[in-house]
């Protein structure tokens, strides 16, 4: 394991030296399966200080939303499609052109 030193933010990189043995397998598996390994990944730096988490003076505080039945949504309506004559390229241009002069 080593800091990659060419990375602008701090990397941790890994190498894979050497497979396990039976006997490193059977012990990384107890130790993953083990109240501490669980605490390590589940627990905030907050619980583990014992201090209640404090509020942010970017954020306002959201207000619980009564629960109330949801309101009727009229179901959307499908728009007519126009339908407009192909044009060629420079007979589009020819009219623009026609009506800058105006």
């Amino acid at each position: 394991m080593r800091f990659d030193t060419s990375s602008a933010t701090p990397k941790l990189t890994f190498r894979a030296v050497r497979p396990l043995s039976v006997e490193e397998l059977a012990e990384s598996k107890a130790q993953g399966d083990s109240a501490d390994a669980l605490a390590a990944v589940t627990q905030t730096v907050q619980q583990v200080d014992g201090d209640a988490p404090k509020a942010s003076p970017f954020i306002e505080p959201v207000a619980a939303k009564p629960t109330a039945k949801a309101e009727a949504v009229d179901e959307p309506v499908k728009r007519a499609v126009k339908k407009t004559e192909s044009k060629d390229v420079a007979s589009v241009l020819d009219a623009w052109a026609d009506d800058s002069d105006e």
